[in-house]
């Protein structure tokens, strides 16, 4: 899943650089991360073993994280609208997809689910959790106009400025 945060750095670089070893390190990262480090159901696992063949979070748990599965999610939308490969699309809108579907009705997001069974795992609504899963809801609209991606957006953004934001009166 950590694999996931080097593809905008690579794509810039391929960009600024028009180096295609850059580009095609991109390209198989984000392959093999629809692949192998995405669920059925479209989150991403933290870990993946390869020896196991299967995916944990980072201390071999059955967990995933939602703050992976967003910034992944985001990712593969970046390198999607770098490549024009529709696996890239189809995999960055199936981890969007689940998000939305995890999210809370105050708009939050868990930070913690047991893969095997989707439960929540520990405290609702994480602020850092949240913040990450803000980064994909606007990624998918942006390339989808899909209302219910920025509805998500917004109802979590609402959510973070109440729960998370302090405000101070001064006068």
């Amino acid at each position: 899943g950590w694999n996931g945060q080097v593809l905008s750095p690579l794509i810039a670089y391929s960009k600024e650089t028009g180096d295609p070893k850059a580009k095609n390190m991109a390209v198989r990262i984000g392959n093999w991360l629809a692949r192998h480090g995405q669920t059925d159901y479209g989150a991403f696992h933290e870990v993946y073993d390869l020896k196991l063949n299967e995916g944990a979070d980072f201390i071999n748990e059955d967990l995933l994280y939602s703050h992976t599965t967003a910034r992944n999610a985001a990712e593969m939308l970046r390198l999607y609208k770098f490549t024009k490969d529709e696996a890239h699309l189809r995999s960055g809108l199936k981890a969007c997809d689940w998000l939305l579907k995890v999210q809370e009705p105050n708009g939050g997001v868990q930070w913690k689910f047991v893969d095997s069974t989707g439960e929540t795992e520990g405290p609702p609504s994480s602020a850092a959790a949240s913040s990450d899963v803000l980064s994909a809801g606007p990624e998918a609209y942006v390339l989808t106009n899909g209302d219910k991606s920025l509805a998500g957006a917004r109802k979590l953004a609402e959510c973070c400025g109440k729960a998370f934001v302090r405000t101070h009166d001064h006068g």
